[in-house]
């Protein structure tokens, strides 16, 4: 007696193709991920209200770290200050020792002078309200008074972004409901 079993060689040869399959999609997956994440910072970092001088640069191609770790990179010297926010003051904040601290005192305190600050450096090309040159100084830094910038979050919308996309990429990647 000869059984014969149609297919069998296709079947097999599937089910050893499907680790490489979900590897090879893990990795659309996570790409697709970074690069939301890529255009949303590069955005956000761009257009970011800042006086000075915006140096910041998102790097457009992720960069693997292992098997399972995409990292977006940004690079400038005024990234942490444009992420962050620098000495900026809000009059709505809430004043006084009561709550543990008083506002803008934190650092260098700048963010706590009501009139503004200066600093040394040139005016950004999207400068806060009512940031403006004030002069030369002697040794010919220019002056700029400043009320600080409020805090962009770039790299956190971007994340924040990421995730809320991470099942509608999983269906399109994996597919299924």
């Amino acid at each position: 007696m000869q059984i014969t079993v149609t297919g069998i060689d296709s079947v097999i040869r599937k089910l050893n193709a499907l680790p490489k399959t979900i590897e090879e999609k893990n990795r659309i997956f996570m790409e697709r991920l970074a690069q939301i994440g890529i255009e949303r910072a590069t955005l956000k970092f761009k257009t970011a209200t800042y006086d000075g001088e915006n140096d910041v640069k998102v790097d457009p191609t992720p960069h693997w770290e292992g098997d399972n770790t995409l990292i977006i990179r940004a690079s400038g010297s005024a990234i942490l200050f444009i992420e962050f926010g620098t000495g900026k003051h809000y009059v709505e904040h809430p004043q006084g020792a009561e709550k543990g601290y008083l506002h803008g005192t934190y650092g260098q305190g700048k963010g706590a002078n009501l009139n503004g600050w200066g600093y040394y450096g040139e005016m950004g090309a999207n400068p806060t309200p009512p940031a403006r040159v004030v002069r030369k100084a002697a040794d010919g830094r220019t002056v700029v008074l400043t009320r600080g910038n409020p805090p962009a979050r770039a790299m956190y919308d971007a994340a924040k972004d990421m995730r809320m996309k991470i099942r509608d990429i999983a269906r399109e990647v994996y597919g299924g409901d």
